[in-house]
């Protein structure tokens, strides 16, 4: 369900209104989960035929607040090999801070040329870098002024982390997953001036689909 959903709305999104293009996002970002989680459930499970350990690659990655936590948690075979091989060379946060953020910058901008050579991917690894550069900023100079405010305001604070890091989370995908830039401008215009619908994707199907997504995304490692 979620297949048709992500493909229907990505390559046609001026036919839908609002609220399907908000599940098809969605459908997006669950469908990339399911399949990024899935092959390395299965290397993993070949391997441990042949008795062989591997690394956990995913741990609950929409679980994350913030872009620095989704990095930890997010194909951290990959999240390790840009941190070794491209931010640590580049001077990492040896050089002040001011230098870490640019390296951070760098290291995802390069990040996302990794995964092809497409303008896509190039936006994508920009926008996950500004994010991280944000993360880092706010964990630098913001946060640690809040340490003694009331736990709710802590508790809030967290829920609202979580729900606008998976939001953007959720909005770049629209970024890194068509063949090219030109898809998703029309997708997010299509999301900004839509007007009424004229193909409706709400139903049980597709929300059931999404309910059940969420929950073995963000349920624990006994579902990855």
């Amino acid at each position: 369900i979620l297949f048709d959903v992500v493909n229907q709305t990505i390559n046609s999104p001026q036919n839908f209104g609002r609220m399907d293009l908000v599940l098809g996002m969605l459908s997006l970002s669950f469908y990339i989960f399911a399949n990024f989680s899935g092959y390395c459930d299965i290397s993993e499970a070949l391997a441990m035929v042949l008795g062989i350990r591997s690394p956990k690659n995913f741990n609950s990655p929409y679980k994350s607040i913030g872009f620095g936590d989704f990095w930890q948690r997010w194909h951290m075979s990959l999240s390790m090999w840009l941190r070794d091989y491209l931010y640590i060379p580049l001077g990492g946060n040896r050089k002040g801070r001011g230098r870490k953020y640019v390296n951070l910058l760098a290291t995802m901008t390069m990040g996302g040329i990794w995964h092809g050579a497409g303008l896509n991917f190039l936006v994508w690894g920009g926008v996950h870098g500004i994010m991280l550069l944000v993360d880092h900023f706010f964990n630098d100079f913001i946060w640690p002024k809040f340490v003694g405010v009331a736990r709710w305001a802590r508790v809030a604070g967290k829920g609202l982390g979580w729900f606008l890091t998976f939001g953007l989370i959720n909005i770049t995908w629209i970024i890194f997953y068509p063949k090219n830039m030109g898809v998703s401008i029309k997708y997010f215009e299509s999301l900004i001036w839509t007007g009424e619908t004229r193909v409706m994707l709400w139903s049980s199907g597709v929300v059931g689909g999404l309910i059940l997504a969420g929950i073995l995304s963000i349920g624990g490692d006994k579902f990855e």
